[in-house]
């Protein structure tokens, strides 16, 4: 038994035995596998009301959804709960190494002890003293590294915290570009990026009989680009130009300026009592109700800096991501290679 070393050099092994890890883990993997399922059986079910039903009870299950921000919750929870598994796992494994660590160290300080004292002589003091001094440092060693890499292991967890704007970034929610089109983009020099863009940002605005606005480009935003209503301006970050995100972005803030587009033309329809369904479901793609949801919402808009949560779950920024990831999973390296040039 070595463990008289570890009171000697007054450095023990972790407190907390791996396995209780362990067994903390498969309860995440548990909870992390239903949520899955659960994501997965809500959006079938969705896409199923949505693809075969029509009528008004139909566009006010689909206004409903889309204003809960269901989908996006479950999705965003489904990644928080398997940020979490993949820490508890980490954390039990160096927890495991570590341990394996000190006892074979505590070991091999307890062999060479005895193997001085086998055969004493006037340095036998001086050679236990140094050899009890470096066991001690490098058991110290082996506790602090360890112990950053587990903290290091649970920072992932802060990082994707709900109340953390990173949550915005999220793949699934965002969309991602085809792997040919990423790799274009980001092969392209920021002058050739910049150029494509404008033209990007020019066909969404003639889409939705809009004058296109040149782009400003802003490094001292916050995120990746806003629109601003305000001043009719759609603001891009340059220092978020090589990843190719950006181009859920430019979609993504043109869908707003849309949405403001909207909301004008159907008080201008209702003043005028001219029916507006087909009108706004052909060229928004949303239903009367859903732009006055939108209204709504720009009359309470939620700031990103007073609660994220309620920031990303608000009916008109639920729309825009929706909007700017179709636009990314269907965009193709040669309509690219047209805006490039």
């Amino acid at each position: 038994m070595s463990d008289w070393v570890f009171a000697a050099t007054g450095v023990h092994p972790p407190a907390v035995a791996p396995e209780e890890l362990d067994k903390l883990n498969e309860r995440w993997h548990t909870l992390t596998t239903k949520v899955q399922e659960s994501t997965t059986t809500t959006g079938k079910i969705i896409s199923d009301i949505t693809t075969h039903n029509t009528g008004e009870a139909a566009d006010a299950f689909t206004s409903c959804m889309n204003a809960s921000g269901i989908p996006t919750r479950l999705t965003t929870f489904q990644q928080h709960t398997n940020t979490i598994e993949q820490a508890h796992t980490t954390a039990s494994s160096i927890l495991h190494d570590t341990t394996t660590q000190m006892q074979a160290k505590a070991a091999e300080l307890n062999t060479n002890l005895r193997r001085a004292l086998t055969t004493p002589n006037l340095q036998t003091p001086i050679t236990l003293f140094t050899l009890l001094k470096k066991a001690q440092q490098d058991l110290h060693t082996i506790d602090t590294t360890n112990a950053q890499a587990i903290t290091n292991a649970y920072q992932g967890i802060e990082q994707h915290n709900f109340d953390s704007p990173d949550a915005a970034d999220a793949g699934s929610d965002r969309g991602t570009p085809k792997e040919d089109v990423a790799e274009k983009w980001k092969a392209m020099d920021n002058a050739t990026r910049m150029a494509a863009a404008q033209k990007i940002v020019d066909e969404q605005f003639r889409y939705y009989g809009m004058e296109p606005i040149k782009i400003t480009w802003d490094d001292t935003l916050d995120g990746s680009g806003v629109w601003e209503e305000d001043t009719q301006m759609i603001k891009i970050n340059p220092n978020e130009l090589s990843d190719p995100d950006i181009l859920h972005t430019l979609a993504h803030e043109v869908r707003h300026a849309a949405q403001h587009k909207a909301v004008r033309e159907k008080m201008t329809l209702d003043t005028l009592f001219i029916p507006s369904k087909e009108y706004f479901m052909k060229k928004y793609g949303a239903t009367p109700k859903e732009v006055e949801l939108w209204e709504s919402n720009f009359n309470n808009y939620i700031k990103p800096d007073e609660h994220f949560p309620g920031y990303l779950d608000q009916p008109v920024e639920v729309d825009a991501r929706q909007y700017g990831k179709q636009f990314v999973k269907t965009l193709t390296v040669e309509k690219l290679e047209e805006y490039c040039q």
